[in-house]
């Protein structure tokens, strides 16, 4: 996928699944970047106004109450829930039997869209009950921002993230962007580099 889809292009951003080299530097895999990121954009969200909130009920949003047969537990689940990881799934990545393991997901065939898998998952527990490593749920998470703005996670971070920390070139891996959301998994060095001090600073003053 190319970044200058839709006939726009955004300063800086290239794809990292294709893009190994840009300006002379190589392209750094950073793990689970697409977490810390997600949580970041949907409070510049809220902070510009978007009617979303850790409130905000999942299935609500993402037009999956009414489902047939659904768990009544998961008519309890919030944003918050998805960005603790307390959603209650069944998606331990420490378990590569549970259905919601990043792994098992990622490498199923039967359900292309990554959002709708996760909706799908069985319950282990009741949401907010107990807290485990589990990648589905923020990435559900961004699913649920951009169901709320209508607006693509990268686009979002470009304008909300990227630009205002003047982050210069940096790599998103858009493939996976379109289809899970799990957007930042790949960043360019340079835009860690700015990105994290950001981040971290303003909460230890």
């Amino acid at each position: 996928m190319d970044a200058a889809e839709n006939g726009h292009r955004r300063p800086g951003l290239q794809d990292a699944g294709r893009t190994r080299r840009h300006v002379g530097r190589l392209v750094e895999r950073r793990r689970s970047a697409a977490k810390s990121l997600t949580a970041v954009l949907i409070g510049a969200n809220i902070e510009k106004g978007a009617a979303i909130s850790p409130a905000t009920p999942v299935y609500r949003t993402m037009d999956a109450a009414q489902a047939p047969g659904l768990d009544p537990r998961k008519h309890a689940m919030t944003l918050e829930h998805l960005l603790t990881m307390s959603s209650g799934f069944a998606c331990d990545d420490r378990d590569p039997q549970a259905p919601g393991n990043e792994d098992v997901m990622q490498d199923q065939q039967a359900q292309p869209d990554w959002y709708r898998y996760a909706l799908d998952l069985p319950m282990a527990s009741a949401p907010g009950e107990q807290t485990v490593y589990c990648s589905t749920a923020p990435n559900l998470a961004g699913g649920v921002l951009a169901k709320v703005t209508g607006e693509r996670l990268e686009d979002g971070i470009d304008r909300l993230i990227a630009r205002p920390l003047q982050f210069g070139p940096y790599a998103l891996d858009l493939v996976v962007a379109i289809y899970a959301g799990n957007y930042s998994d790949k960043l360019m060095y340079d835009a860690q580099e700015r990105y994290t001090p950001a981040y971290i600073l303003p909460a230890i003053r």
